[in-house]
């Protein structure tokens, strides 16, 4: 065999070791939980939320078969919204909690660490509080619900993750999530009601338990 066709045949090992690697790799389930920030779109300053970055939480379970994972993902933050001065409360709360299919491709690893990227799809809920108000409407009292609202949404991650010991792992990420929801705003003396597309940003820190099966 030649020089160059020992070059190639070594080459093709090399570049298919990961692949094997992961392929003869056993399955594991990940319990993770998740805190850090998000940021709320600015967009949303135009229907008086406050947009400043606030706490954000949850847990992920995630099972692992080589480069794939894939799991569910329960998030949550919160953050306020300015009802006027004609409200008998100034100011609402608003929690935003989403509960997410996620999926996950290992695109490096190296000496314990890895990089991967990831998608995520689910249902995400608004709720207030408080979630009855009354407004002034010219000296007549009108009492408003403020309703969840129930929207799909959809985003994706970027990460990296290192084991600290046999099962616990930790690691960064950084993530995105949209949804849609009915907005309204006048235009031209009247109300308005149209579809429009919001997003969080958020940035997390990990720390999960990883068990082999």
């Amino acid at each position: 065999m030649s020089r160059r066709a020992r070059f190639a045949c070594i080459a093709a090992l090399a570049l298919a070791a990961p692949a094997v690697a992961h392929a003869q790799a056993a399955p594991s389930l990940a319990l993770t939980l998740l805190g850090g920030v998000a940021k709320p779109d600015a967009a949303l300053a135009d229907y008086q939320w406050d947009t400043r970055p606030r706490a954000t939480g949850g847990a992920q379970a995630m099972v692992t078969l080589g480069a794939w994972g894939a799991g569910l993902r329960w998030m949550q933050s919160s953050t306020s919204q300015d009802l006027g001065s004609t409200a008998s409360t100034p100011a609402a709360s608003v929690r935003t909690r989403a509960l997410e299919v996620v999926t996950r491709r290992s695109l490096l690893a190296f000496g314990g660490q890895s990089l991967f990227a990831g998608a995520a799809f689910g249902r995400t809920r608004l709720s207030y509080r408080p979630d009855h108000v009354t407004m002034d409407a010219g000296g007549t009292p009108v009492d408003v619900r403020l309703a969840p609202i129930d929207t799909w949404s959809w985003g994706g991650d970027l990460g990296a993750e290192r084991a600290l010991g046999s099962t616990l792992v930790g690691g960064l990420e950084v993530g995105y999530r949209a949804f849609s929801l009915d907005a309204a705003h006048q235009s031209g003396g009247q109300v308005m009601v149209e579809r429009r597309t919001f997003a969080e940003w958020s940035t997390r820190f990990t720390l999960g338990w990883r068990f082999r099966t």
